[in-house]
């Protein structure tokens, strides 16, 4: 197999193709209920919404991995990141990328969709960079409490 298409593979792994069908439904669907018996709806915005949302939750995944990678180096060393298949630095600029792309997007959609962007980026940003880990410790605490006799 040619290094490239290894490469590529990776970087596949790492946006998780299945999941990603799902991410168009919310947005497009809130939006058809939003401009429902309000004349025709704007399909351009919806779609341009949908994809906002797309380049968003890609951006979200990869800062994740970002955000997991000591925990994949000792639980799942076969990940993209942890196996040296992609690079840290290389995975940080393609979710910063997609998060700029969805932002410029978003501000193209109009002042409501770049604001709603803005706070869901602020969101997933906080989540992977500080919540989880409280959450994570929270559920740990919750379940050594479960465990004790």
């Amino acid at each position: 197999m040619h290094v490239s298409q290894i490469n590529r593979r990776a970087w596949l792994e790492l946006l998780r193709p299945p999941n990603l069908f799902t991410v168009p439904g919310d947005p497009l669907a809130g939006f058809f209920l939003a401009t429902a018996g309000g004349g025709a709806p704007a399909y351009a915005l919806a779609a341009l919404t949908a994809v906002v949302a797309l380049l968003l939750y890609m951006s979200g995944l990869m800062g994740n991995d970002v955000a997991d990678y000591s925990e994949d180096l000792r639980d799942r060393p076969a990940r993209p990141l942890p196996s040296g298949r992609v690079s840290l630095r290389a995975v940080r600029a393609a979710a910063c990328a997609l998060a700029l792309a969805a932002l410029l997007l978003a501000a193209v959609a109009g002042r409501p969709v770049f604001a709603t962007a803005l706070l869901l980026l602020l969101a997933v940003t906080l989540y992977n960079g500080k919540f989880k880990r409280f959450a994570r410790l929270r559920s740990e605490e919750h379940t050594s409490e479960l465990q004790s006799p």
